[in-house]
């Protein structure tokens, strides 16, 4: 039987795991919420300037200004477009929804995400470090942990914990890790201003994302202790935004209890995990390539082998990804697996 599928927030994540997901058997898409105009928000999902024009089917057939009256229509589903603000008022019940994809990245705390609970639906996964949520999983690292009759409240954490946990759990094991720095050089997003604005939270993200290198926080180090709770604390890091619209690269050291013998030892690692426990979530290359050579990656991970260092007991690190449509990728995939496994 499919799971039915509602989402909420159709901005970038939002748009860009539709387009993923359109063709997945396992769900029954029934509503999009978004407080905007629906036959724009179509439009921008049929025709996007980073990954180019869509190509499956996504309709809108109703007035502008009252997208109530209105019907979505991907495919093989027709959809309820719905403009509520929050979450408590959305009509999951009415529309007997399995799973809620929390795509907006504003109901973070624990008592905001149970409103689609009371609402009536059975699953919240959220494409955002939630708080106090059951259960933060990055799918290929310890998805397999989910458990049905105790996680209703599910989070995806972020693109950059997507990326780095698999190279932590692959160090960590090999290497046992103590401490660890990491820099994730990340796409601009659309928290940046184009040019120079009010920026309520950071006074550098309030300059342009076009014109420059933007040091900022990163959560990605924090996150790690939750996934891999004995290394809480051990890790710490920041990002600088650069312009570009996608792809991002984690710059990683760590300090380790048993040193590898060789480079090559490090990368053997990290190929044999590529084909092997992570296939199709990490990826490892020996080609010269560039961040534009990584965009659509469906992989959370790709490895870049020459740019692997160790010095004593330090193992230095690179490792590509696309901040959208690997992590929505990955967002599809769990989404997938609570499906089946519920």
């Amino acid at each position: 039987m499919d799971m039915r599928v509602f989402i909420n927030g159709f901005g970038r994540i939002g748009r860009m795991s539709m387009r993923i997901a359109h063709q997945v058997e396992e769900f029954d898409f029934v509503g999009i919420n978004d407080a905007t105009y629906f036959d724009q928000l179509v439009h921008l999902c049929r025709y996007d300037t980073t990954y180019g024009k869509f190509d499956g089917v996504l309709e809108y057939d109703g007035p502008s200004d009252d997208p109530t009256k209105g019907i979505l229509t991907l495919g093989r589903h027709s959809l309820k477009p719905v403009t509520e603000r929050e979450p408590g008022n959305l009509p999951l019940r009415d529309l007997d929804v399995d799973i809620v994809l929390d795509c907006t990245g504003a109901f973070k705390k624990r008592e905001e995400a149970e409103k689609y609970l009371q609402a009536g639906a059975k699953k919240v996964i959220q494409s955002f470090p939630g708080k106090d949520v059951d259960f933060t999983t990055v799918y290929g690292v310890n998805h397999k942990d989910y458990k049905p009759d105790k996680h209703h409240i599910i989070s995806a954490s972020s693109c950059t914990t997507n990326c780095l946990a698999p190279m932590v759990k692959i160090l960590d094991e090999n290497y046992k890790i103590i401490s660890g720095l990491l820099l994730t050089v990340h796409a601009y997003t659309p928290s940046q201003k184009l040019l120079d604005h009010y920026h309520k939270k950071d006074w550098r993200r309030a300059r342009s994302a076009a014109e420059n290198v933007i040091p900022t926080s990163s959560g990605a180090a924090k996150q790690i202790g939750v996934i891999f709770p004995h290394l809480k604390g051990k890790l710490n890091g920041y990002a600088m935004r650069i312009p570009s619209p996608t792809v991002s690269i984690v710059d990683l050291v760590v300090h380790v209890q048993n040193p590898p013998k060789s480079i090559d030892d490090v990368n053997e690692k990290f190929a044999t995990a590529a084909e092997g426990e992570f296939k199709d979530v990490l990826g490892y290359t020996e080609l010269p390539l560039v961040s534009r050579d990584y965009f659509g990656c469906p992989l959370s991970c790709v490895v870049d082998g020459p740019l692997t260092d160790i010095t004593g007991n330090l193992i230095k690190l690179v490792a590509w990804y696309d901040n959208e449509w690997g992590y929505c990728c990955r967002l599809i995939d769990l989404t997938r697996y609570v499906a089946t496994h519920s």
